[in-house]
């Protein structure tokens, strides 16, 4: 009975240490600060600059035609996941609420760039890029 006893309260810590374990891992929902700190290892400008030269890249793909290069949709997804983590890292940087809606706002369009140019649509990832564009200019109004 004892032994019973014993292998159930061991059972039952090592479940609730499973629990909290995942939790910590899982970190919290999306707009919220994970459970561990997160601290970028860049700084600012080195990560502005990242995304000065994924976003210029993006737009030279949107000037080109398929037949000049027939990858370019691809290419340009690959670019907008890319801006779309610096976004997700540079909320990191300030805690100024503008400063973080900001770099949501440009991970959250980029994503939608992305998508649009893996389903190859043209005017979708034009309004996107327009989007991303004009968020970066409030923020550089605010911040450069």
């Amino acid at each position: 009975m004892v032994r019973r006893s014993m292998a159930f309260l061991v059972v039952l810590v090592g479940a609730s240490l499973c629990s909290v374990c995942l939790v910590a891992w899982a970190g919290g929902p999306d707009d919220e600060p994970a459970v561990l700190k997160f601290k970028p290892v860049a700084p600012i400008p080195s990560l502005m600059q990242a995304q000065a030269e994924h976003f210029t890249a993006i737009m030279d793909y949107i000037a080109t035609t398929d037949e000049k290069d027939p990858k370019r949709f691809e290419k340009m997804a690959h670019q907008a996941y890319i801006l779309a983590e610096l976004g997700n890292v540079n909320q990191f940087n300030k805690s100024y609420a503008n400063w973080r809606g900001w770099a949501k706002a440009i991970r959250d369009e980029a994503k939608i760039l992305a998508e649009a140019a893996q389903k190859k649509n043209q005017a979708a990832v034009r309004a996107a890029a327009k989007q991303i564009n004009n968020t970066c200019k409030s923020c550089h109004d605010e911040y450069q």
